[in-house]
């Protein structure tokens, strides 16, 4: 381990502060193969303080804290009364130490990597020149002895390193940054749901022996729709396939359980390992890792990091070809399974340039040796009557 804690360590560390009462700091630390000072740094800097909520307790802005807080895990995670509790208490949370720890990493980035002598010589050739009212551009093309890119010296001006500032700038302050929608920040899988189903454990599992993975995502058309289309992904063939469903978990549980007993059936089981997003869709997913019934293992289920699609961005790019018949910002409820599976149809019997001209149709078969439409209600046309629009 190279010393900094990745977001698998995370939710483990989460994980065993939680639901092993007994556990130790150098216990813990052998399960993450960490240092133990690594581990009580980690708590200890990044759990969340929350004040008392006893106004009684309060003196100034100083709250008592609770004795167990000075021992390991140094949190009220494992705490029966962390609820009713009105002393401060502190929190451990993963994603809130992984995004903590990611903004710490970009902010000790932003400093340039050159001396106070080089930046202050750097400042008394372009400052001036800045001043007499020229571009930066002209300002570093007439000074060859200044090395420094045009970008890296915009970004000095922008962070105050230099005396001259945007203002200064014959056209920067002219042009206004691009309004963005606020970002939907989805609920986060609980610890106990992503504890050995990290993105991360998903590569180990994949680098252990040969798997096949199933990518798993969800189409929506408007937010208010009550259903969606989920889609099905085999990376190596391109091979997609798709459902509408309610908007519910449930839902996706219930159709992915009956197609996988619809290929153990048939002997076909392609797959063994399902990768999907955070989705709240997705979450009771590993309730159907085996049969219900018998125990046998189906699939092991591994969930994206947070906001890292590209992570499936094999799934993810093949939706193209479905918006080329549903366009975003569309109802989708008043679509039919049958319409779904032939515009699957079409797009599965395309010809690929990354498979080497074939179409998914044609490479699904050569890797698994057995007809998808003998499973699926999704058949292959013949190019000539392929149609790439509704």
């Amino acid at each position: 381990m190279n010393g900094h804690l990745t977001l698998r360590d995370r939710v483990k560390l989460q994980y065993l502060i939680e639901n092993q009462p007994r556990i130790t700091l150098s216990k813990s630390a052998d399960c993450l193969t960490a240092d133990p000072s690594t581990i009580y740094r980690e708590l200890k800097s990044r759990a969340v303080h929350h004040p008392g909520k006893n106004v009684l307790y309060n003196h100034g802005d100083h709250f008592p804290e609770c004795g167990r807080l000075h021992r390991f895990p140094y949190t009220c995670n494992a705490c029966e009364k962390k609820h009713s509790c009105s002393r401060a208490t502190r929190f451990y949370d993963a994603y809130a130490a992984q995004a903590a720890y990611e903004k710490n990493l970009r902010e000790s980035r932003k400093h340039p990597y050159r001396s106070e002598e080089e930046m202050k010589a750097l400042n008394r050739q372009i400052s001036p020149l800045i001043f007499q009212g020229q571009s930066l551009y002209a300002a570093l093309e007439s000074n060859p002895q200044i090395h420094l890119p045009e970008s890296s010296a915009r970004r000095y001006i922008e962070r105050g390193y230099f005396d001259c500032r945007n203002i200064d700038l014959p056209r920067t302050v002219r042009f206004q940054h691009p309004w963005k929608a606020p970002v939907m920040r989805i609920r986060p899988l609980p610890v106990t749901v992503l504890h050995n189903r990290t993105f991360q454990d998903y590569q180990d599992y994949c680098a252990s022996s040969k798997r096949v993975t199933l990518q798993l995502d969800t189409v929506i058309g408007k937010l208010k729709d009550n259903h969606f289309i989920l889609t099905l992904f085999e990376p190596q063939s391109r091979f997609q396939w798709g459902y509408i469903l309610p908007k519910s978990a449930k839902a996706v549980n219930q159709k992915i359980l009956k197609l996988t007993r619809q290929l153990t059936a048939a002997h076909s089981l392609f797959f063994d390992c399902i990768l999907t997003d955070n989705g709240f869709e997705f979450q009771l997913l590993p309730l159907i890792e085996s049969d219900p019934d018998t125990g046998e293992l189906f699939f092991r289920v591994f969930f994206c990091d947070p906001y890292a699609s590209f992570q499936k961005g094999g799934c993810e790019r093949n939706h193209e070809f479905l918006r080329f018949f549903y366009q975003k910002g569309k109802t989708l409820d008043f679509i039919q399974q049958y319409e779904l599976d032939e515009i699957f149809s079409q797009i599965d019997s395309l010809p690929r340039k990354s498979l080497g001209g074939k179409t998914s149709f044609q490479r699904f078969m050569e890797l698994f040796q057995f007809d998808p439409s003998s499973i699926l209600d999704i058949h292959e046309i013949v190019p000539a009557k392929l149609r790439m629009k509704k």
